[in-house]
């Protein structure tokens, strides 16, 4: 009993100071948020004056309730912030961690593959505590692998699998029909599963173990969304996927389009843009014209390809620059009219590649600079390993004809990283600290810090 009322006096006391240390450190702080350069020259480069007409968003909150949005103007110097304070009640929901965005996830499986047909001579003239042992190749049983599908949507998910019947609507159905068709993989000459039979105590049966061969696997799908349709495809490089037959699909091998009519209309699918088995795709993304741009590998060069979203045509192919195999970091930003992509190869220099759009809507090389590695932490981010959950955040981009600029969010406080960039490389850069360095105040949302020009 003692024990007891020990402990709950001690969660109290917890619970007490908690309170007390949000009163009398974070509360305060409600609409006076300041912002302030770290002020080490480890970090600062050039003159700050580059960024005048920046502005910066910073979205922050301690545990939901108290949330700060605040807007930083930059200049001749950072002086002026203004900060919109909220305290909400915030609505207990189930903890996620996975990003909320949308996703298109397909597996290659024999599930499903033997269950329609008989293999009980497996456990004929058996004893009991008999067993027998046989591979069973299920090239001789299929002629196609199934595949698990998941496409999730900003409102609603769809989802099946091979060795079960039901679907939630006929939304859904017309979906697993439109990919079953479509995604057709020839089964592998030695793909097997373990069979055994024996006969126990409740008589003859029979089962199946899963080998190496015979695992499901994932592909590797790269997906943008763009209103009711999502773009995707499949990448075959890497051991994984090599293997994968893709001469039996019938909408050949390529970029493809899911539409999905918020009227409640038919599912339609169609490849939008064929691409050799032996590109390399490195993302999908959308720019804010209505645009599908493809990042690719071919021989070594990297390429983007446009698809206009209106009409599913392909509207530009640019070569940007040269791809060295095993170039470890790359990433693609895409705002303003402009695409940014930088590299980092194994080398003491980054590139930076700008390209932007003219009135005619089309996209030209406007930068290609090669940027020493100091101060060039923004460059060091990789899409791939965002795209791995090894990034909280993404960098952010603005551009205003003159200045590109990237800013990076802190993983754990509402601090951030800014860079500018002019058509000679490096202009400024600077990490930036918030009064809000408090834990456990922290960013909020999935991207809590945005660039604009104003």
């Amino acid at each position: 009993m003692r024990k007891t009322f020990v402990l709950t006096l001690l969660l109290a006391l917890l619970a007490v100071g908690s309170i007390g240390y949000v009163a009398a450190e974070i509360y305060p702080l409600r609409d006076q948020v300041t912002v302030r350069t770290v002020q080490e020259d480890l970090y600062a480069y050039g003159d700050i004056s580059a960024a005048d007409g920046l502005v910066a968003y910073l979205k922050a909150d301690y545990y939901k309730a108290m949330n700060w949005q605040t807007k930083v103007h930059f200049g001749e110097e950072l002086t002026e912030t203004h900060t919109d304070y909220a305290l909400t009640f915030p609505v207990q929901k189930t903890t996620s961690y996975l990003r909320d965005r949308e996703d298109i996830d397909i597996r290659v499986t024999v599930e499903g593959v033997v269950d329609t047909h008989d293999f009980s001579y497996l456990a004929e003239n058996l004893k009991p505590g008999e067993k027998r042992e046989e591979q069973i190749f299920l090239k001789e049983y299929a002629d196609y692998y199934n595949t698990e599908v998941d496409i999730i949507f900003p409102q609603v998910t769809y989802m099946w699998r091979p060795y079960s019947e039901s679907v939630d609507n006929e939304t859904e159905a017309a979906l697993k029909k439109l990919f079953d068709e479509n995604f057709r993989f020839p089964m592998g000459e030695y793909v097997s599963v373990d069979a055994q039979g024996d006969v126990g105590e409740y008589g003859p049966s029979y089962g199946f173990g899963i080998n190496e061969s015979s695992e499901t696997f994932g592909l590797e799908v790269k997906e943008v969304f763009l209103g009711d349709s999502a773009y995707f495809t499949f990448d075959r490089n890497g051991d994984t996927y090599r293997h994968l037959d893709v001469s039996h699909l019938p909408l050949g091998y390529g970029i493809y389009c899911v539409t999905v009519p918020e009227d409640g209309g038919q599912p339609t699918l169609v490849n939008v843009h064929p691409l050799s088995p032996e590109a390399e795709i490195l993302k999908l993304a959308a720019d804010k014209a209505g645009n599908i741009l493809v990042y690719t590998v071919e021989e070594g060069v990297l390429f983007v390809t446009v698809i206009d979203a209106k009409t599913n045509t392909v509207t530009q192919q640019l070569s940007l620059t040269d791809f060295p195999a095993g170039t470890p970091t790359w990433a693609t930003y895409e705002a303003d009219g402009a695409i940014a992509v930088t590299l980092a190869p194994v080398a003491p220099t980054f590139r930076l590649v700008l390209l932007t759009m003219g009135e005619d809507g089309l996209y030209r090389l406007h930068w290609d600079l090669e940027v020493p590695s100091e101060r060039s932490y923004l460059l060091t981010y990789s899409d791939a390993a965002y795209k791995e959950y090894l990034y909280d955040y993404a960098p952010v981009m603005a551009w205003n004809g003159q200045y590109l600029a990237l800013g990076l969010s802190d993983e754990y406080r509402s601090n951030f990283d800014l860079a500018l960039y002019g058509e000679n490389g490096l202009v400024y850069y600077d990490k930036y600290v918030t009064s809000l360095n408090l834990w456990p105040i922290q960013p909020d949302g999935d991207v809590p810090l945005t660039l604009a020009w104003e």
